[in-house]
């Protein structure tokens, strides 16, 4: 957190240029109010410090990658969790994090995923990646035309 923020809230180095181009001039001025910081809790380290980590001053959130607790909790990744011991610290963080007052998000698989977990208390929720979206167009593309082709008379276009 410390790094995140500007002294006296923290001792984050002014490197402006960047920040500049992003904040405008002001940005040093507005910086320690608009910054959020936020842990990733992906491993059995972080849940295993779980309240140690939220309890530290001026975390703003935390965020849940389930592919990497997953194979830290020696499970399998998937897209969509489906192993009860995964979804099962899924739940036990996200108490944590209602506990502690800090906003929690995390990485979902599906559309389906993301409406499960805002219903069950997550803030803020990422669904896929857009990877997933671009390739899920592709496909659609690609079935589209081939069905296409199948239906067309022979003997030429009709476009």
């Amino acid at each position: 957190v410390g790094a995140c923020r500007y002294a006296p809230r923290g001792y984050r180095s002014f490197g402006p240029v960047r920040a500049t181009w992003y904040g405008g001039a002001d940005y040093f001025q507005k910086a320690n109010d608009t910054i959020v910081t936020m842990a990733m809790i992906e491993t059995t380290q972080a849940v295993d410090n779980l309240d140690g980590i939220l309890s530290v001053p001026g975390l703003d959130a935390i965020y849940i990658g389930p592919n990497d607790l997953a194979i830290t909790l020696g499970c399998a990744p998937s897209g969509v969790p489906t192993d009860a011991k995964v979804l099962n610290t899924i739940r036990t963080i996200l108490a944590g994090a209602k506990r502690h007052g800090v906003r929690a998000g995390l990485h979902c698989g599906s559309p389906a995923m993301a409406k499960e977990m805002i219903g069950l208390g997550f803030q803020f929720v990422t669904v896929m990646g857009d990877n997933a979206f671009l390739a899920a167009a592709a496909k659609s593309a690609v079935t589209e035309v081939r069905s296409g082709i199948a239906a067309a008379p022979s003997g030429g276009s009709t476009y």
